[in-house]
């Protein structure tokens, strides 16, 4: 029975899914990957990694990154407890081969928005590794969050991401070679496809460097031909133009102009800060971008240098003969 659970990854997604947890009876324990930072947040998330009953993580801009996640949390879990992991930029498969115990990966692929009141289909993968315990758990978790659930392969970005992150790439190429406008290359896929949005609506909505963290683990899982992603893509991410996600304060407009401003309407979209400084003064002055990744935005690359805190024991208590100690070499419990 699942009562406890502890959500680490990107807001604003892991909010939903810490409110639909709520909703279905569980405590909930959220972290937001912004909110790591801080290395009192850090102890404070492993001690709850040491009481929960099943850990959620969802963090997808990219493989280093979630490596660094699930290896820290995951090397202080209670041996039984199951790891569900959101398998965008790697399979359940290869997140399984960073763990100590592989059988308790299982996969799952549930992309923003998500619709609190019918969330819809959520694709669900174990690992090659998992046991049927951690299996049967983690399904039954779904279900209890309104989720009609589809086992899918397990590989990166399982169905329904592979195909959408594939249409979202090829509508930004349409629009780096322009052929046509943002608006238009949207419009077109709405209404002919009866999307719910347009791919450029939506990778702004995804954020786009988890759009660029899995079309890069597309490409190395399945080759470059068909997911390299795109260079204004990359450009995009690189000036810290992430589309609408919480921490990107210095975004001024929607990162593909959906929403032109009226003083910026004759602007082209490929322009910079310096043309839009002479067309608009007031956006003369922009905030330097954020800068991105395991070793700028997090005080490190491990988990080593964070934790000092020594006998961290669940609730529950510690293992016979054993003490639970929160300092991690390389992301690895340590037995004292």
């Amino acid at each position: 029975m699942i009562r406890r659970v502890l959500i680490a990854g990107e807001a604003p997604f892991v909010d939903a899914l810490a409110a639909l947890a709520e909703r279905s009876g569980c405590r909930v324990d959220l972290y937001s990957i912004d909110d790591l930072e801080a290395a009192e947040t850090v102890t404070q998330m492993v001690q709850d990694a040491t009481r929960c009953d099943l850990f959620v993580e969802s963090l997808n801009e990219s493989a280093t990154t979630k490596h660094w996640l699930v290896e820290g949390v995951e090397a202080n879990l209670r041996e039984r407890v199951p790891v569900l992991s959101n398998c965008l930029v790697a399979s359940a498969t290869e997140v399984a081969s960073w763990c100590n115990h592989p059988q308790r990966v299982i996969g799952f692929g549930l992309l923003p928005p998500v619709d609190l009141e019918l969330p819809g289909a959520v694709e669900f993968a174990p690992a090659l590794q998992a046991n049927f315990q951690s299996a049967a758990l983690a399904r039954e978790f779904l279900e209890n969050l309104g989720c009609e659930v589809i086992r899918v392969p397990d590989a990166p970005g399982l169905v329904r991401a592979r195909v959408l992150f594939t249409l979202i790439n090829q509508a930004i190429y349409v629009l780096d070679s322009q052929l046509a406008s943002a608006e238009i290359i949207d419009q077109a896929v709405e209404l002919s496809l009866h999307a719910p949005r347009g791919p450029l609506r939506w990778a702004d909505e995804i954020g786009l460097d988890v759009v660029l963290g899995v079309l890069t683990g597309l490409a190395d899982y399945y080759g470059p031909q068909v997911h390299h992603p795109a260079p204004l893509l990359k450009q995009k991410v690189r000036a810290g133009h992430l589309g609408k996600k919480p921490g990107a304060a210095f975004l001024l407009t929607p990162c593909w102009n959906l929403e032109t401003p009226k003083h910026a309407q004759a602007l082209s979209w490929r322009r910079g800060p310096f043309d839009l400084a002479t067309a608009a003064p007031q956006s003369q002055h922009l905030p330097a971008p954020a800068l991105r990744g395991p070793a700028a935005a997090r005080p490190s690359a491990h988990w080593g240098a964070h934790l000092s805190m020594a006998n961290l024991c669940s609730d529950r208590g510690p293992a016979p003969g054993r003490r639970l100690d929160a300092r991690l070499c390389r992301g690895r419990r340590a037995d004292l």
